[in-house]
């Protein structure tokens, strides 16, 4: 019986035997399908995908891990009929990476009503992160050039957002809104609470690129961040490996 590694090369393993049409690869990506490890749910509703095991797929809707719904939902938007009741459906998920996701299917197929789109865009804007809201504006500025009756009430939507969101919202409304045909808004500086300080020990820490070396059971890899180009990034990046965030982990 063929059996996969537990990390990174079982699941290339797992993916390469599904897209070749194994014999083998229905049985392992069903195994799968139970694993604790939401990376190899994850590989395993990738794999079902390739192997067009819808059956699979289904038996992953609803899993407890964001990184698994979310491979769930890119496999059921691949398909035609059901598409759009599941990018629908993930419009109501807890995690905004899923609504993310979703919202980035219906900017590509504008088939939500406006109302809806404003819905998912009432919800993104508690989120921590602005990847849904961000979507959702994409979407709506779709939804605008495929939909003529609807076109003026989301133009109008968009300029509020311009007026009152953050400033990643007021920055995609107003591309929106240009792509639209319609003058830019004038979106304002970026809010920050950081103190200038703050800012001064940023620049100071990232000003020339940064080595970091990570030890495997494979051997060593080294990494280069470009710190100039990205300093919050690579900050962020430092401060988390200080502090072991990364130790054990796999990837």
């Amino acid at each position: 019986m063929v059996r996969l590694d537990e990390g990174y090369l079982g699941d290339e393993a797992l993916l390469a035997l599904s897209r070749g049409g194994e014999p083998v690869a229905y049985d392992l990506v069903t195994e799968a399908l139970q694993h604790a490890s939401p990376t190899r749910r994850q590989t395993a509703a990738r794999a079902a995908q390739e192997l067009a095991a819808w059956d699979l797929v289904d038996r992953l809707d609803g899993d407890s891990s964001a990184q698994v719904r979310v491979a769930v939902l890119e496999a059921m938007i691949v398909q035609e009929d059901g598409a759009t009741g599941a990018a629908l459906n993930a419009l109501l998920d807890r995690d905004a990476a899923v609504r993310a996701t979703a919202l980035t299917y219906f900017e590509g197929h504008p088939e939500a009503p406006s109302e809806t789109l404003a819905g998912a865009l009432a919800r993104a804007r508690r989120d921590r992160v602005s990847d849904a809201r961000v979507a959702a504006v994409a979407a709506l500025r779709a939804r605008a050039d495929h939909e003529p009756l609807e076109r003026g009430g989301i133009i109008v939507r968009l300029e509020e957002l311009g007026a009152s969101g953050d400033y990643q919202m007021r920055r995609a409304a107003s591309d929106a809104l240009e792509a639209l045909g319609r003058p830019r808004l004038m979106i304002g500086k970026v809010e920050t609470d950081k103190a200038l300080e703050l800012y001064r020990d940023i620049v100071l820490q990232t000003h020339k690129k940064r080595r970091f070396e990570i030890a495997t059971d494979r051997g060593r890899i080294v990494l280069e961040l470009d710190c100039p180009t990205a300093p919050m990034t690579c900050l962020n990046f430092a401060q988390l490996a200080g502090h072991g965030y990364f130790d054990g982990l796999t990837f």
